[in-house]
């Protein structure tokens, strides 16, 4: 398996996960950014580095802030030459 940079996986991740918990489709999402399904599907996936226009149009389309898709710089510097697939996050829920 090719090694994907961190940054485009955590970005990714985040952005499937987010979409995801919104129920929004990647055809629709792609729609409204202007983007193909292809494009999306690999940019969850960490193969295709996502442009910073487009993640802002991504932040907006979904209302969040674009930090919400960014690491943080530990996590960054702790992570950058590991070979990692996926980020998974969990929401705990009192």
């Amino acid at each position: 398996m090719k090694t994907q940079k961190v940054i485009n996986v955590f970005i990714g991740s985040h952005l499937n996960e987010i979409r995801e918990n919104s129920k929004i489709s990647v055809d629709v999402l792609a729609k409204a950014i202007g983007l193909t399904r292809a494009s999306i599907s690999n940019m969850e996936a960490g193969r295709q580095q996502i442009s910073i226009d487009k993640l802002f149009d991504i932040a907006i389309f979904f209302n969040e802030d674009i930090l919400q898709f960014l690491p943080s710089k530990e996590w960054y510097s702790q992570t950058k030459h590991k070979q990692i697939r996926k980020v998974v996050t969990y929401d705990i829920i009192d």
